[in-house]
């Protein structure tokens, strides 16, 4: 997994992200002395969460990748857990105060022998202090033999798209009634996450923002003011030179309403539109009067990867393609199977993981570009589609384009 990192000389966000969780995994590949004399006890490992980094991590740790790294269980911190003897416990927690009180409950109730804690984003010194004492109280700070602070609170949407996972936030910087109080904690929210998304991407940009609006001013600020902390040798690492580094534009979300108005005529987009994606995975869709949930996997899934901004037509078109593409494959496989020559009956063999997941991919997309068709026939999106790009296009409506729509559709719309 490591090689394969290091031949990717432009690594996607999701894949950046999924590394630097692997690193955690691996006891954040710590050759301290001290550790090394534990680390023939870790053959086995647990890794523990809270609600709000189960989420994060959702898309990115795949039962299949944590079983790699040794994870034999994983965990809710705010859920009731019993005594672990010999194992690492990884803490994967957000810095707040509702982490840290689970955690030291955790470590009074001598849960785990040995207690490797990872924040995801920097801890404020309080809690620091807080956890200081009362592991001194207790007298288990013997027990955690890691402390790190990472820079992973963002959510890797897709391949090169993340959220900042604030919910709102229109409504929380435009509503008149806010007091100002509130909306500059937000902003520094706001400018906090970006910053932590372009750390640990290795990302040192150049800050220019809008002018004549508040908003994009006070990140934009903010945002200079945490990469002006960053010390000449940290800044070196990065490798950049002054024509390479990249820009970064903060933009006021009001000169671009549509965008949040709008429902593409892409296949992602008809996706979250008519069904709703939460955590990657396809919810709402019914099958034979039950609901089906199918999970997204957009790191590995190939079709896609490939078809994520592609016309929701042509999509249709491509699965069939593909579905047949993996029928000849599969029956050259079987066929090599049946000659019994050893080198390609293994070869065969090898293959059998891989074409099972990506016949359960095609299956996954089939079912999904149905129900789509099924719902694009029923409630007219693509004359919806039309409308809306006609009125972000044109100066004026066609009545051909517009009255259909709206007087079949008055009711719901």
């Amino acid at each position: 997994m490591d090689d394969y990192f290091e031949e990717d000389k432009h690594p996607s966000l999701m894949r950046t992200q999924q590394k630097k969780l692997f690193q955690i995994l691996d006891l954040n590949h710590d050759t301290s002395l001290e550790l090394r004399e534990y680390r023939q006890l870790f053959t086995w490992k647990v890794l523990i969460y809270d609600t709000y980094t189960q989420s994060l991590i959702n898309l990115l740790l795949k039962v299949g990748d944590m079983r790699s790294h040794n994870i034999a269980l994983f965990l809710n911190l705010e859920t009731k857990r019993n005594t672990i003897t010999n194992v690492a416990a990884i803490y994967l927690i957000k810095p707040c105060r509702e982490s840290i009180d689970y955690l030291i409950e955790d470590l009074n109730g001598k849960l785990y022998d040995y207690v490797f804690i990872n924040f995801i984003s920097p801890c404020p010194p309080s809690i620091l202090e807080t956890l200081a004492v009362e592991c001194g109280r207790c007298n288990n700070q013997n027990r955690v033999l890691q402390i790190y602070e990472h820079y992973l609170d963002y959510f890797s949407v897709i391949n090169d798209m993340f959220s900042l996972n604030l919910s709102d936030a229109y409504l929380s910087l435009y509503r008149k009634y806010e007091i100002t109080a509130g909306i500059d904690n937000y902003l520094e929210t706001v400018a906090e996450r970006i910053y932590m998304t372009m750390k640990s991407n290795s990302f040192l940009p150049y800050v220019q923002f809008l002018k004549k609006h508040e908003n994009c001013e006070k990140v934009a600020r903010k945002l200079c003011e945490l990469f002006g902390k960053m010390g000449k040798t940290e800044e070196e690492k990065y490798g950049l030179s002054e024509s390479s580094r990249p820009l970064l534009i903060i933009l006021d979300r009001s000169i671009d309403l549509h965008t949040m108005l709008h429902h593409p005529w892409k296949y992602i987009s008809l996706i979250h539109d008519v069904f709703g994606i939460d955590n990657g995975r396809v919810i709402g869709l019914l099958d034979k009067g039950k609901k089906v949930d199918y999970e997204l996997n957009f790191l590995d899934d190939q079709f896609l990867q490939s078809h994520i901004l592609a016309d929701y037509p042509n999509v249709a078109g491509d699965i069939s393609s593909e579905f047949n593409k993996w029928t000849h494959e599969y029956d050259t496989m079987m066929g090599a199977e049946s000659k019994n020559v050893s080198s390609k009956l293994n070869e065969a063999l090898d293959q059998v993981p891989e074409m099972t997941q990506r016949k359960i991919y095609i299956e996954a997309h089939t079912n999904i570009a149905t129900k789509l068709y099924d719902q694009v026939k029923k409630r007219e999106y693509d004359k919806l589609n039309d409308l809306e790009i006609e009125i972000m296009t044109s100066t004026s409506l066609s009545s051909k384009v517009c009255y259909p729509i709206i007087h079949r559709h008055k009711e719901k719309y």
